[in-house]
């Protein structure tokens, strides 16, 4: 049976950048420009601003925004392949 990963710390170490480390001890830089600059959702573009992406908060090992306005899955975190909505399918949901 495989393990659920989940996050341990995540904290900024650069703009819109989080190195975030897994209950594995793996840890990594995640970069989220690239997948914030191609987003079209409203309620994600709020999260370029500093003042708002610095506002993350880990939830049962999970990274989330707001009130899970923006979380992504773990293994995209580990893995740090973050892919815009609009390259997975052709709606948000």
């Amino acid at each position: 049976m495989k393990k659920i990963i989940s996050i341990v710390s995540a904290r900024i170490v650069a703009e819109l950048t989080l190195n975030i480390t897994f209950d594995d001890t793996h840890s990594i830089n995640v970069n989220f420009s690239n997948f914030l600059n191609q987003t079209k959702l409203p309620d994600l573009i709020k999260y370029r601003k500093k003042e708002n992406f610095k506002k993350f908060k880990l939830v049962n090992g999970n990274l989330i925004w707001g009130d899970y306005e923006m979380m992504f899955p773990l293994n995209s975190l580990y893995l740090n392949e973050l892919v815009p909505l609009s390259k997975k399918s052709n709606k948000a949901s």
